[in-house]
């Protein structure tokens, strides 16, 4: 048990109507004597905000939040599947949730989600990862650039030095062309 005064930007809380993860966190002193603690909070299920004010001594549970490293395994019409790689337990994550995030990573890479509940609340990738060019085109927006087809089937700007069976290495965060390998 930890007090509203312990809480931090980032922290999940467990409230009547549900686990609410906290956006912002305000500690205000009024002139006339006890501080008080403003939040704005965010309902992880249904997305919903609210705000509240609480005492920095009044009591709060932290919700339990679970961290797992993930093996990317390959998709499905609607979903995403991922082994555990502690126990080898399957996953299945669905489009919606992982949206773009996986077009650089191939199988077997490993990620982190973070979750609560057997609610996801986040992803990380690897800041990188090395593909292998399966493919060049000419970029009709770029005379100094081509665009190269990887592996995982994105497609990635690239200097014109870069060749088909090349391996190379890509920003994951921001798709971006970072060496050749």
């Amino acid at each position: 048990m930890m007090t509203a005064g312990e809480l931090k930007k980032g922290s999940i809380i467990e409230r009547p109507a549900g686990d609410f993860l906290v956006t912002e966190y305000q500690r205000i002193r009024p002139m006339d004597g006890k501080p008080i603690i403003r939040m704005r909070l965010k309902n992880i299920k249904t997305e919903e905000e609210t705000g509240i004010i609480l005492q920095p001594d009044e009591p709060v549970t932290l919700a339990p939040v679970l961290q797992k490293s993930l093996l990317y395994q390959g998709y499905t019409e609607d979903s995403f599947l991922f082994q555990d790689a502690d126990d080898g337990e399957a996953f299945t994550l669905s489009h919606e949730l992982v949206g773009n995030a996986l077009k650089y990573i191939k199988n077997g890479e490993c990620i982190k989600i973070t979750s609560c509940r057997d609610q996801v609340l986040s992803m990380e990738l690897p800041p990188f990862t090395i593909l292998k060019v399966i493919g060049v085109f000419p970029d009709p927006n770029s005379s100094s650039l081509k665009l190269a087809a990887v592996e995982s089937g994105a497609k990635v700007r690239v200097p014109t030095f870069v060749e088909t069976g090349d391996s190379i290495k890509i920003d994951t965060r921001s798709g971006k062309f970072l060496a050749r390998m």
